[in-house]
């Protein structure tokens, strides 16, 4: 329920926008609908925020690969380990709507924020 999903980030991201959690989570669902570009922002401030999050990690290098920068994107593959991101490094479509599997649901969590997957960012980002 990708409508769903975005309203609920976008409150998560306007409650807490902070929060590495949520920002995992737009950069996740924004990779789903075919924005890589945009979740590789949100990916690379939920690693800064923090840093001994594989997930993020893991998604990051897939969206690295998907807009064609392998180095880097191998170099965060490293660091993530195996995951479900793993079948990404070999193709790059692995990760398109449906298949981001693991990804527990934001429960007790704050709901996340506006992106839905026809806009070009959540709320409050440039």
């Amino acid at each position: 329920d990708l409508p769903r999903a975005s309203t609920e980030l976008e409150t998560a991201t306007r409650v807490e926008p902070g929060s590495s959690l949520a920002q995992r989570e737009v950069g996740l669902l924004l990779l789903q609908t075919n924005h890589a570009d945009r979740a590789i922002e949100y990916l690379r401030t939920a690693v800064q925020t923090d840093p001994s999050d594989r997930v993020a990690m893991g998604w990051l290098g897939c969206a690295l690969i998907r807009v064609g920068n392998t180095t880097v994107a191998q170099s965060f593959f490293t660091r993530a380990g195996q995951g479900d991101w793993t079948a990404c490094r070999t193709d790059p479509t692995a990760a398109t709507a449906g298949t981001l599997g693991g990804n527990a649901p934001l429960t007790g969590a704050p709901a996340p924020s506006s992106a839905t997957p026809s806009s070009a960012a959540p709320a409050g980002r440039p």
